[in-house]
């Protein structure tokens, strides 16, 4: 024992010597900054490599050096909030974002998001590349060691602002001010600050007046509140500057720019054509036993509810709880987005109930003015929520839009948008169970709660009864819609994937029961007729034919966020298509890849796309989800080289920044986007995944392993060292033994 203690250390002590040794060499190969201290650099590191890649002329750089003290403090302020907020008391790490990070990278799976300091952005910039490995990692830790010990932090601030980049050849506060708004960089107000510093995260894709862009927006309003938050400015002025930025976007806003779709014509408008080129397209993916149970994961992993678990009563704070997240709105914002609130009280309420500030406009594309949210958070009759509530169940009745506030007003995220309806959570079939929950003041709305979706819908769209009445339908047996929209015998219009109770099959027609709601708002049913060509007995089998096939039922049906003026958007399109096998797929697009089988995330890197080529033939038609942040879509496979999906959707932006309208559902060619800002569908593809129950077992496991491996090339070092480590310390062990 004592000799293997003592080869125990011994091991341990080498380990540290290399690591020692190597840590040595690096900081002797770390470049000397004390020059900083009185010398401004000519040029960065970063500078040289954009003039390597976009092969600039290195004397046409549009760049000016300003001393920090002419430089506005409120830019200088809105970047320490934008990129960090512990600046001025760390000591060169912002522990705290990149712990975020790392979570966040870990969560994801592949780099996503950044946890870099001033100063580790600034030892970049003039001394490394933009590379992301580990050994440039380490360098940057090093250089911004000595940074942080050599100057002063209002010399890193200085040498920051005036060596990073703001568009395409413009380094520096002064060139950016001088560019983007024709003034000096001292001469700033507040909100363009803000502009200029929500831009430095990727300088040479959006632009201080990119209001179309929501992660932008967003940003701009995140340092606006960060500034009042962290003491920057008062809440007056945080008003005052709200309503400047307001004025950029309107300023800014303009109708989009169309150019015509090239409608795709057969045989690639055609399921036949897609389904001949399928291997074994009748093969059953998945029994009713293994669907099941992929739903019970689906509702697991997404965050989905059983409404029929629900006690009795619930307390009357977890109801009020609920409806505040769903509705967005704080009291704060009551104030806050009103364009005549008091400063005063305004200032009062948002120190009580801090939050983002967000901004939503009317069909008349003004902004929503105080009255408005007061009569919206008057509706939701939150006074009334004094004591427990009763779960109350019903089944709606007709197609039913939720809505995330009780009204009907058309509310945009931005001016111009009037195809999509900021409130519109959701559509619910006829015949959909729901747990009321509480009811608006004015007694036309009902706040409600399904598998994935809460909200408000009209009362009078549901037809109430008990909770073993609502469970029981639509029964044992059952019809299930497989057109795309149908009308009954008596003029109800049904929806693909509405569940009906079965009464009788009548030549070539099924009778049902249909529900309705009678002059009390109870639950009855009607007898009914449907041809049989529009339903099936019982779920569909779930095939890839039958999948291509349902699909291809939808094509042509209009686009509709959330089911706005009874269109579908991409995410509840696949949950169409697949409600016919029984198949219940979460509402978000967000989720709807993380409930089958994974087949890979990609990141937008040459490497990735490389990757993504060659595992397009895991990608099986029929039933491979293939999604991007804030879309979705259907794989359908490949001809003539090119790669094509079907899906709902609105538009896509080509290379002229101009919008092809599609506004349905349609197939299109993964290539389409290529040129644009956002690039083509396929390269903006970050996670491929089947419809499917993942099955353990080692094909799955090499699968997954591969996959990874090849996402992750580092990972292939780091698991040969670990055993390498692994297999000297149990060869030490069994030579003891």
């Amino acid at each position: 024992m004592a000799e293997m203690s003592i080869l125990i250390v011994l091991f341990l002590l080498l380990v540290f010597l290399i690591l020692a040794v190597g840590f040595t060499i690096l900081l002797i190969q770390t470049p000397d900054v004390t020059h900083l201290v009185t010398e401004n650099p000519e040029e960065s590191a970063f500078m040289r490599y954009r003039d390597r890649q976009f092969h600039y002329d290195p004397g046409q750089k549009r760049r000016k050096w300003t001393e920090l003290s002419k430089i506005s403090p409120y830019l200088i302020q809105s970047l320490i909030v934008a990129e960090d907020r512990t600046f001025l008391t760390h000591k060169g790490f912002y522990w705290e974002e990149m712990w975020i990070s790392l979570l966040t990278n870990v969560r994801e799976k592949r780099i996503v998001k950044g946890g870099s300091s001033i100063t580790q952005q600034l030892a970049k910039n003039l001394f490394l590349s933009p590379s992301r490995s580990v050994s440039r990692k380490i360098r940057e830790a090093m250089i911004t060691y000595k940074l942080e010990n050599t100057l002063t932090k209002a010399r890193i601030l200085e040498l920051y602002v005036n060596v990073i980049e703001w568009g395409e050849n413009i380094y520096g506060a002064e060139e950016a001010s001088r560019y983007y708004f024709n003034k000096s960089a001292n001469e700033l107000r507040l909100s363009e600050a803000i502009l200029l510093a929500a831009c430095i995260t990727n300088p040479r894709v959006l632009t201080p007046f990119d209001h179309s862009n929501d992660y932008l927006t967003s940003r701009q309003r995140r340092i606006l509140t960060g500034l009042w938050k962290d003491g920057w400015i008062s809440g007056p002025k945080l008003m005052q500057t709200f309503v400047d930025l307001d004025s950029f976007v309107k300023s800014s806003y303009a109708q989009p720019e169309f150019v015509p779709f090239e409608e795709p014509q057969p045989p690639l408008s055609t399921p036949h054509f897609w389904i001949s080129k399928v291997k074994d397209p009748d093969k059953r993916i998945m029994d009713e036993r293994e669907i099941k149970v992929f739903n019970q994961r689906a509702c697991l992993i997404s965050g989905g509810i059983d409404i029929f678990s629900f006690a009795e009563s619930i307390c009357c704070e977890e109801i009020r709880e609920k409806i505040m997240e769903v509705s967005g709105l704080e009291p704060f914002h009551i104030l806050s987005l009103g364009m005549y609130a008091n400063p005063n009280e305004a200032e009062f309420f948002m120190r009580k109930y801090f939050g983002e500030i967000i901004m939503r406009y009317g069909g008349d594309d003004e902004p929503l003015k105080t009255d408005f949210y007061m009569n919206v958070l008057g509706n939701m009759n939150l006074e009334d929520l004094n004591e427990d509530k009763k779960v109350n169940y019903a089944l709606t009745i007709r197609l039913t839009n939720v809505l995330v506030w009780p009204c009907d007003e058309l509310v945009m995220n931005k001016p111009f948008d009037y195809e999509f309806n900021g409130l519109q959570q959701s559509s619910l079939n006829i015949a959909e169970p729901v747990a009321v929950f509480h009811k608006s003041r004015d007694g036309v709305w009902a706040f409600i709660r399904t598998r994935f979706v809460d909200g408000w819908v009209r009362m009078n769209d549901l037809a109430f009864s008990g909770r073993e009445e609502v469970i029981g339908y639509p029964g044992e047996r059952f019809l299930v819609v497989t057109s795309a929209s149908c009308r009954t015998e008596s003029g109800t219009e049904l929806r693909m994937g509405t569940k009906l109770f079965l009464l009788a099959e009548n030549n070539g027609n099924y009778d049902f029961n249909l529900p309705f709601r009678d002059e009390n708002g109870l639950l009855k049913y009607k007898r009914d007729t449907l041809p049989a060509e529009h339903v099936n007995d019982g779920f569909l089998e779930y095939t890839k034919a039958n999948s291509i096939k349902t699909a291809f039922k939808l094509l042509g049906t209009a686009y509709g966020w959330g089911g706005f003026n009874g269109g579908m958007d991409c995410s509840s399109y696949l949950q169409s298509v697949f409600s016919v096998f029984g198949i219940v797929l979460p509402r978000n697009s967000s989720v709807q890849t993380a409930v089958g089988k994974k087949i890979s995330r990609y990141d937008n890197t040459n490497r990735s796309l490389r990757i993504k080529a060659r595992q397009i033939e895991d990608w099986e038609p029929g039933i491979t989800q293939l999604r991007f942040p804030g879309h979705i879509m259907l794989f359908l496979g490949e001809n003539e080289g090119k790669y094509y999906a079907i899906h709902s959707v609105w538009g896509i932006t080509d290379e002229n920044n101009k919008i092809i309208r599609i506004n349905k559902v349609s197939v299109t060619r993964l290539g389409l986007g290529v040129g644009s800002p956002n690039g083509s569908l396929i390269e903006r593809v970050s996670d491929a995944a089947t419809v499917d129950l993942e099955k353990p077992g080692l094909m799955s496991f090499i699968r997954d392993i591969r996959h990874a491996l090849q996402m992750h090339p580092w990972r292939v070092h780091v698991t040969l060292g670990a055993v390498v480590v692994i297999a000297i310390v149990l060869a030490l062990v069994l030579k003891l033994l």
